[in-house]
This record gives structure tokens, C-alpha cells and sequence, in this order.
């Protein structure tokens, strides 16, 4: 894999602390076979294997690929109560506004590849040929039409499909999350603190889509007959929020 990675940091400053970062990069990788037992046979994980003969024939961009990965987050001590800058002067104020903390962190990817899988050739290929000439990608993805289904055809009898493990040039849709909590530190006595913490991932609730169908099912002419697959079926999950709480002594 090549990569490029940079960090940005802003240190602790009237209680506020910034950190991103940002990734560019390129996996490749061969698929991960391993020899479990002479009574098991062989396994393998990351991709399916055409040819366990012929490993290098399945060298191709690996499934966690992303091209550009960005994180930041932000941390703030909220300017209330003892040793702030606000409603710092009773310490019963201090148990009701004081030793609150915000925190987001926001992650943004672009999408990752996609694996082609079926085909029905005496049994030889598990992955379809690409059509010549044929477009993969549309114009404008959507939900129902993620890629163009009929770029795909049924290779000949007792051969190999050539659609890579990871295709890479159309990749599955690309995340955008927030997550953001708030934290409550009240002090009990000098060594009994409370800690109460408001969390909730994916904050906006943004639908992030999910890898589109990639199964190829081909007809009496060849091509895919599969309505679903380009068909987008799934999400990350939605909103959650939970509380929590924590007593330190």
C-alpha cells in the first residue's frame, strides 16, 4: 500500500482542542489464504479465489481500500463554574453548571471497491466477465441504480471470469458521520466524582448507504437477470443515543 497521511493539532487553549487528519492511499493486496489442516483443506478470507493455482491472478485493490479518509474532532471544557471564566463564584452553582465537556468527531470517507461475484459456466468461474464496450459506471448513482448491471456477461464454458477481486473503478457510497457527546464531572467529596455522559453516534442522522448488490446471475443470452444487483439495499446504522454514568473514587 502507498499512502500519504497529515495531522493537524491545535493543544489545549481556554479549554478548547482541535486534532484532524487526513489520508490518502492505495491497498493492494493478494487474497489471504492459509493452510488450517490437512482434514479442512484450505480457507481463505479477504475475496473470493478463481484459481487457487494462480494467486497472482487475483492481486487486486484490497476491500477496505479507501482513496481520501478525513477525521476531525473537536474537545471543549464548557467556560462555566470553579476556575471558569462564567458563573464561577458558588460552589453550588458549580455542581449545576460547572465540569461540562462537548465533544464531536466527524468522519468523512470516499467509497470503497466492489466484488463482482456469479456466474454459471460448467462450474469454473465465480466472478462474470466485464461486456466489451460496455459502460460500468452511470452518470448519476442512485439508491436503485448504483451501476450500469448489464456491463456484465457470462464467460465461456471451463474459463475463468477476468472482473477483479476489487473492482476499484466504481467504488459503494462514501460515509459522512458525526458523533458528539457531553460530559458532566461533579465532585462528590475531593476523591468521589460523578460522571455523567450523553452520547450520540451519527448525531444528524444521516443515511450513509451501505454497498450496493453485486451479484451476477446470468440468462439464457448471458447477461445479468438479477434485479437487485447496482440495487443498494442496505444502511449504516442510524441515530443511537445512550446515557450513561460513571462514579470515580
Amino acid at each position: 500500500g502507498n499512502f500519504l497521511y497529515v495531522s493537524l493539532q491545535r493543544r489545549a487553549a481556554r479549554g478548547l482542542q482541535l486534532l484532524g487528519s487526513y489520508t490518502y492511499g492505495k491497498l493492494m493486496s493478494l487474497p489471504i489464504v492459509t493452510d488450517v489442516a490437512t482434514t479442512t483443506g484450505i480457507s481463505q478470507t479477504g475475496g473470493t479465489v478463481q484459481n487457487m493455482r494462480n494467486l497472482d491472478g487475483d492481486y487486486s485493490f484490497d476491500a477496505i481500500d479507501v482513496t481520501h479518509r478525513g477525521i476531525a474532532s473537536m474537545l471543549y471544557d464548557l467556560p462555566f463554574g470553579k476556575n471558569q471564566h462564567f458563573l464561577n463564584k458558588s460552589a453550588w452553582l458549580d455542581r449545576v453548571v460547572g465540569g461540562f465537556q462537548f465533544n464531536v468527531i466527524m468522519t468523512a470517507e470516499t467509497g470503497r471497491p466492489l466484488a463482482f461475484s456469479g456466474a454459471n459456466n460448467s462450474g469454473t468461474a465465480i466472478r462474470p466477465n466485464f461486456r466489451p464496450g460496455v459502460n460500468i459506471a452511470v452518470a448519476h448513482p442512485t439508491r436503485t441504480k448504483w451501476f450500469n448491471d448489464q456491463a456484465f456477461i457470462n464467460p465461456d464454458p471451463y474459463t475463468f471470469g477476468n472482473t477483479p477481486r476489487y473492482y476499484s473503478k466504481v467504488r459503494g457510497p462514501g460515509v459522512l458521520n458525526f458523533d458528539m457527546s457531553i460530559f458532566k464531572t461533579t465532585h462528590i467529596t475531593e476523591r468521589c466524582a460523578l460522571e455523567l455522559r450523553l452520547e450520540a453516534f451519527n448525531a444528524f442522522n444521516k443515511t450513509n448507504l451501505g454497498q450496493p448488490n453485486t451479484g451476477f446471475t446470468a440468462g439464457s443470452n448471458g447477461l445479468n437477470t438479477n434485479s437487485n444487483m447496482g440495487v443498494v439495499l442496505s444502511s449504516l446504522p442510524a441515530r443511537q443515543v445512550q446515557l450513561a454514568a460513571n462514579l470515580h473514587f
